[in-house]
């Protein structure tokens, strides 16, 4: 979402030149070292992200998701 959007560039000034605007969503594709920066900020925002891979990302996700469910 541009919500989303604006943060992450307020985060990582540095991803505006990985991000690609397509028909109204932003899509982000970029390399990490670790999953945990972008992952705070991918759990942080419910709703606003939707992530589409890769799937050792996704699974990072839920494992650290699940702690703001028990």
């Amino acid at each position: 979402t541009l919500k989303a959007y604006n943060l992450l560039l307020e985060e990582f000034p540095l991803a505006e030149n990985y991000v690609q605007a397509v028909n109204g969503h932003y899509h982000l594709q970029v390399p990490v070292a670790d999953y945990h920066g972008i992952g705070r900020f991918a759990l942080g925002l419910p709703g606003e992200v939707k992530v589409n891979g890769p799937e050792e990302f996704i699974d990072f996700l839920k494992e650290r998701g699940k702690y703001f469910y028990e």
